[in-house]
């Protein structure tokens, strides 16, 4: 009735509305009141073998490390074009942990556990800066998802420089990838599926489009196996004398230096193996 009274026993079983939600604090949450992150490029394949592994890892040992997320309220005001992407009863939008919350979703397992970071929703950059790095830093996007999530920032930001400095990156490292949504469609299919790297073809956005898959023949029949990374051989490697043991040609294949075993790593292992790495790690010699 209008203007009647709720008791306190309707107010305690009522949900609290995404306002009430505390902005900060790492929490279990039910995973349905978490909406994935509308403006993630990262395509899920359910039938990815590292996909499976997470899956089977959380079905073990639980999930070990939270995803960051977003009041809702805070996404969409940075994005309130999003508004109708975000059921009205989901509280939080996902930041990172894309996997993660799909794996706890096919396990039917009931909360999904969160940390509260209305921080990275300042501003529409910091938000798109922060779903970048977080598939950047692990492997988790293809070279074209990759470059498509960077021009996202660089149109937020209107400068290439401007995202690079978001991002921790070179200029010239933006550029390169930006350079990769100027080739053909069939091209980028390529990239996209992994038939080839992105250090073959990081100059052939400069060939015409009606010749570029032409000039890829040429390029995959004199360099049928180039490195997969385009920024093998720009580091020093770690130093392992003139005899390399076995243990010392490993670590040159993974990457030489610190930084570049813990790209290789972090391409290899999913968010739960790592986390037990770096436990491992951790503990006294």
């Amino acid at each position: 009735m209008p203007g009647s009274k709720r008791s306190l026993a309707d107010l305690a079983r009522s949900e609290p509305l995404p306002a009430r939600v505390p902005a900060f604090a790492t929490k279990d949450v039910p995973v349905e009141k978490v909406s994935p992150n509308p403006r993630n490029r990262r395509r899920l394949d359910p039938s990815a073998a590292k996909f499976r592994e997470l899956v089977s890892s959380i079905a073990l040992m639980g999930q070990l490390e939270p995803c960051a997320v977003v009041t809702r309220n805070a996404y969409v005001g940075i994005f309130p074009e999003d508004d109708a992407a975000i059921a009205h009863d989901q509280w939080y939008v996902q930041v990172t942990g894309a996997r993660r919350r799909a794996a706890v979703l096919e396990l039917g397992v009931a909360n999904l556990d969160i940390t509260v970071k209305d921080d990275l929703a300042a501003d529409r950059a910091t938000f798109l800066a922060a779903t970048a790095t977080e598939n950047i830093e692990r492997a988790g996007l293809n070279p074209i998802e990759e470059a498509e999530a960077i021009e996202d920032l660089v149109v937020e930001l209107g400068e290439g420089r401007l995202a690079a400095a978001r991002l921790s990156k070179d200029p010239a490292w933006v550029s390169r990838r930006r350079n990769l949504l100027k080739l053909a469609a069939e091209v980028q299919d390529l990239l996209r599926s992994g038939e080839v790297s992105a250090r073959l073809v990081r100059d052939l956005h400069k060939v015409p489009l009606t010749d570029q898959m032409m000039e890829l023949q040429r390029l995959r029949a004199k360099d049928p196996d180039p490195p997969a990374d385009d920024e093998v051989g720009e580091k020093p490697r770690l130093p392992v004398g003139n005899r390399l043991s076995p243990v010392a040609r490993a670590i040159n294949r993974l990457g030489g230096t610190p930084e570049g075993l813990a790209k290789t790593l972090r391409a290899q292992f999913d968010p739960q193996q790592l986390a037990e790495l770096v436990k491992y790690l951790s503990e006294p010699l």
